[in-house]
């Protein structure tokens, strides 16, 4: 504490230099501040003495950082003492970092099972932790610490009965301690309801000790008393005890309130309860309900908080004889705890949620069974819920029926992936969800999903046969065209189910757009597919060819005019992908919905069709021509005649500022000399193309005229230091802010690809956002603008605050006074006499320590916020990571790398080198990703364990589970060939092979090696697990034998 306080008043000194500092050179200013930073090297007190005052105040932030600077201060092989590791496993833990907490714990050399204990405790491992606490008590049963670790694990695990049972034997047989046990036993009273045990423990002869126990054991003595009054009618009881409460939680809620939410958090929820109860006691339980609620959405989503209040609420609702009420908050209890990860919570809630007769218990409880792995069981209680649900089904009830066709989707669901009933059972389930449900949009998605898959499993075993599969109608064989080949025809057989995927979630996308990510790309491709096989043929197909033809064509005109346009504009790059599409139908299809995009929405689509009337493919840009001369024709105001002329004449103008050139050296040049047709052409009615006015979301659409639109340029001209010498301009708008775009050209790489990723990457975070366990950790990739103008040239959305990691290394080495250059390590590697690996490892290596972590630490000076930012880096850094590996991501050299300044997140620029193209180059790049020794060092102590491992697992689980999603998006480059696949090094494939699409014979091996990937094929070897994939990643990333191999420019040793 004396520590803290020395560190209190070096601070209030900052706070005068602070003020002084202003007429101080930079680099004096940074001394400065270095001095003054929490992990400065001139503090005088030892490090691990403060992370021990900062955790005598719970200032977790600073006990991590003090730690950390503690064990950089020692030599490398110096051995990490448990003291130290049970540090840093408490404080994240009370930071509920369970992530960081699992690296924390990979330094142990052993374990004791009180370590033991705290760990399966931390990561929430309820049922080994009570193990570990009644092999502890078995040696010293009246132990009391571990006796009330042992009741605080029976209350996680929902174990009311044991709790109480326990609480009392130690009641009687340790009496000393008996104050501190009777909150444990009063809390397991009121939760079972057992209202005589509450008045037996709160007797008055237990009066607490008030100097002597901790504020939570009183707190819980003051709520316990409340019920006692609720449950007595004594109003005056409850008012007392609830002042009593609110006095108990006054002084802790006020210091954590210092620090911030997540301290006050658990305060809030006790804060709550006391409130909650009061309103009861006084007959407000009528607005209660709705209160309630309010009150548990405005809370954390942790079980943590949210438990306490619904286990009030549910004690409260008893009291008040309402337990078909109190019934329905256990099954609330039980899903919150279930998706918690806590099972053992959520089947004790199930159960009593079941004794009271709530209507879904059974259905929760075999929610629970499947999870635990025990699916037949699972399987057996759904199917007997849904026959008892039938039988009582009343016709105009339509809560039973939405309720029966969830029953019925979930049945379908579980069957399908334990394959343990026929496809027709399982069709079934979900065709008749669809007409219990026909309002809402997942039963016909659900259909429709399980028609895809049935096209696809048949697709890849050519034995089978699903005409029997098809709905009652339908042809009973299957449609075989006589002309085709035996492969050929199984494709063809195939695709009966595609009229029924096209019904079913034409329907599921007209009642909402929720599944659109998933179903329109995947709709699109399987019609492309289709019409791919046949080549729209069909004078010379089969009558059953022809009948399937004409059902896919009637099919595919009603999606296309039952959905509303703004949804076609998500799925922009797959249709103008397909432009040559083999068959005269799809294209006309094509080009009038296309048409009728740009008629609709110019401001968004103008930017996606009008580069490509600039395409170099001359059949391509005349088709696209064609398109927005028939856009004009279909407009309905001259608005759009005029976005589209402005729009045609602003890329043109655009195209020659990035390609325009500039004398060497310069770094600057004026707009109204440089840029003069760009400037003549403002104010111009065409929207600026920022990432939020290109959104392609339908519930973001707005009108024409709400569209910021560009209104001038900026005087100054920057060019980047770069071979090309891209350009920032600074456009403003008619808002009257400024819009600042790089002006860029690819000599010989293809803008496409830059856009594509970006459009790869906004669906990855869109997949993150739906998945639980990433939501909550908010995993993201930081997305911007890119926009083609052609294949070589286009705009990239400025991204502020951005520090490359090349900068961030070099600036803290000159402030060190490092001086090793470049040149020297090449020149030594020159003339080296040892092998790659021994010059990497024992020479290059030691010339350059690792200090991204003094970077961190250097500019996020509040422990707080660099914890905060260093968390958000390495949560970044891994979701890049697995992204990049997917997609063959190279060249991530230091200054394409980034640190967004402002939050920490890692943004990743220049994506040039996909598609591992990496492994062509001369000197081939042999690492999956970027990290080296720096990118560790930023991360912690125990890095790459910890988050960068966790994060990395669920990105990849996430990206596996959506292959299809996913390869629909790069499939664009399959039909829209990069150009560097159009080159002369493939010429010699295309002019051997006389398939129709042999000239993308590479795009199609490109995206093969991608689905490899997401299958979990590395190499020539078998599909891994997901830990599997990402321990191999994280080996060849690390590998000095692959870093020693890297070019020089890539700065493996740093």
């Amino acid at each position: 504490v004396d520590a803290i306080q020395s560190i209190c008043d070096l601070k209030s000194s900052a706070n005068v230099l602070r003020q002084k500092k202003a007429g101080l050179r930079p680099e004096a200013k940074e001394t400065l501040l270095d001095a003054l930073s929490p992990a400065s090297e001139s503090t005088f007190l030892p490090r691990n003495r403060l992370a021990q005052a900062a955790e005598a105040v719970s200032a977790n932030a600073r006990v991590v950082l003090y730690m950390e600077e503690s064990r950089r201060g020692q030599r490398s092989d110096a051995h990490i003492s448990a003291s130290e590791v049970r540090l840093l496993e408490e404080a994240y833990a009370d930071l509920e970092d369970l992530d960081d907490l699992i690296g924390v714990a990979s330094l142990r050399e052993s374990q004791t099972v009180e370590e033991k204990i705290l760990k399966a405790g931390s990561l929430g491992n309820f049922d080994d932790e009570l193990t570990f606490l009644e092999q502890l008590l078995s040696i010293d049963p009246n132990d009391i610490n571990a006796n009330a670790r042992y009741l605080r694990c029976l209350k996680l695990l929902g174990h009311w009965e044991s709790m109480l049972v326990h609480s009392r034997w130690l009641i009687q047989n340790c009496a000393s301690h008996a104050p501190e046990i009777t909150p444990f036993a009063s809390e397991a009273a009121r939760r079972l309801s057992r209202w005589d045990v509450l008045e037996e423990v709160h007797n008055p002869s237990l009066t607490l000790r008030q100097n002597a126990v901790p504020w939570e054991t009183k707190y819980e003595k003051h709520l316990g008393e409340m019920f006692l009054g609720f449950r007595r009618h004594e109003e005056s009881l409850v008012i007392r005890a609830f002042n009593d409460a609110v006095k108990t939680l006054t002084p802790p809620m006020a210091t954590a309130s210092l620090v911030g939410y997540r301290q006050a958090a658990d305060l809030l929820s006790k804060a709550h309860c006391a409130l909650l109860v009061l309103d009861s006691a006084k007959g407000e339980h009528e607005p209660l309900l709705a209160c309630t609620d309010d009150r548990i959405e405005a809370m954390s989503p942790s079980l943590r908080f949210r438990e306490p209040v619904l286990a009030c609420r549910i004690a409260s609702l008893q009291l008040l004889g309402k337990r078909d009420k109190a019934g329905e908050i256990f099954i609330k209890l039980a899903k919150l705890a279930r998706k918690s990860g806590n099972p053992g919570a959520a089947m004790a809630a199930s159960n009593r949620a079941l004794a009271m007769g709530a209507e879904n218990a059974v259905v929760e409880i075999a929610k629970l069974q499947f999870i635990k792995g025990h699916k037949r069981d699972a399987i057996n209680m759904l199917s007997k819920e849904i026959i008892r649900s039938e039988e009582c089904l009343s016709e105009n009830d339509r809560d039973a029926k939405n309720r029966l066709a969830i029953l019925r989707l979930r049945l379908g669901r579980w069957s399908e992936i334990t394959k343990s009933t026929a496809p027709s059972e399982i069709l079934d389930n979900y065709r008749n969800a669809t007409f219990l449900a026909p309002e809402s949009e997942k039963p016909s998605y659900m259909l429709g999903r399980y028609f895809d898959v049935l096209l696809t499993e048949t697709l890849e075993a050519p034995n089978e046969k699903p005409g029997s599969l098809l709905p009652a109608g339908a042809r009973a064989q299957p449609m075989l065209p006589a002309e085709f080949s035996a492969r050929e025809g199984t494709a063809s057989s195939a695709f009966e189910y595609l009229p029924y995927i096209l019904e079913n979630w034409s329907n599921s996308l007209h009642l909402s757009v929720r599944y659109i990510h998933q179903v329109l790309p995947r709709m699109l491709t399987l019609w492309f597919s289709f019409y791919e096989l046949t080549n729209g043929e069909v004078s010379a197909a089969s009558r059953q060819s022809r009948e399937l033809q004409k059902k896919v064509r009637q099919g595919m005109t009603e999606v296309v005019e039952k959905l509303p346009k703004s949804v076609w504009l998500t799925t922009m790059p797959q249709l103008l992908s397909r432009l040559l599409h083999p068959s005269q139908q799809v294209v006309e299809v094509l080009m009038d919905l296309l048409a009728s995009l740009i008629a609709a929405y110019p401001d968004q689509a103008l930017w996606y069709v009008v580069p490509v009337t600039r395409s170099a493919d001359s059949e391509r840009a005349a088709r696209a021509r064609s398109i927005v001369k028939s856009a004009v024709s279909l407009a309905k105001s001259k608005r759009v005649t005029e976005v589209l002329g402005a729009g045609g004449t602003l890329v043109k103008e655009l195209i020659r500022v990035c390609t325009q050139g500039v004398p060497q050296r310069t770094r600057m040049i004026k707009a109204s000399s440089a840029l003069k047709g760009l400037l003549r052409l403002f104010p111009s009615p065409v929207a600026i193309p920022t990432q939020k006015a290109l959104s392609c979301q339908p519930e973001s659409f707005v009108d024409g005229d709400s569209h910021v639109r560009f209104h001038g340029v900026d005087e100054e001209v920057v060019l980047m230091p770069s071979l090309m010498k891209p350009k920032k301009v600074s456009f403003r708008g008619s808002d009257g802010r400024r819009y600042v775009f790089l002006c860029k050209r690819e000599d010989s790489g293809d803008m496409r690809k830059d856009a594509r990723l970006m459009d790869f990457a906004r669906v990855v975070n869109r997949l993150l956002g739906k998945d639980s366990q990433s939501k909550q950790r908010s995993l993201s990739l930081r997305t911007y603008e890119v926009l083609p103008l052609n294949e070589e040239c286009g705009l990239v959305e400025w991204v502020d605050n951005l520090v490359s990691i090349r900068a961030a290394y070099l600036n803290m080495y000159r402030s060190k006074g490092f001086t090793t250059s470049f040149q020297e390590i090449i020149k030594a590697k020159e003339v080296k006499t040892c092998s790659d690996v021994e010059f990497f490892d024992e020479f290059v290596t030691p010339l350059f320590p690792v200090m991204l972590h003094s970077f961190f630490v250097r500019k996020y000076r509040d422990p707080s916020t660099w914890l905060e930012a260093r968390r958000r880096f390495t949560r970044s850094v891994a979701v890049w990571s697995m992204t990049g590996y997917i997609v063959g991501l190279g060249d991530r050299h230091g200054e394409n790398i980034t640190i967004e300044m402002s939050t920490g997140t890692c943004v990743h620029v220049d994506f040039a080198c996909m598609f591992d193209k990496g492994l062509t180059l001369k000197v081939p790049e042999l690492v999956p990703f970027r990290l080296t020794r720096n990118l560790i060092d930023a991360m912690g102590i125990h890095a790459p364990e910890g988050a960068f491992r966790r994060v990395s697992e669920m990105t990849l689980e996430c990206l596996r589970q959506n292959k299809e999603t996913l390869m629909s998006v790069l499939e664009t480059f399959l039909h829209d060939p990069l150009v560097e696949w159009n080159t002369s090094s493939f010429s010699k494939e295309r002019a051997t092979s006389s398939k129709p699409n042999a000239k993308n014979a590479y795009a199609v091996r490109t995206l093969r090696a991608v689905e490899m990937k997401l299958e979990g094929i590395v190499g020539s070897g078998l599909a891994l697990s997901i830990e599997g994939q990402v321990q191999r990643l994280i080996h060849e990333a690390t590998s000095s034998e692959n870093l020693s191999k890297m070019y020089p420019g890539w700065m493996a040793w740093v």
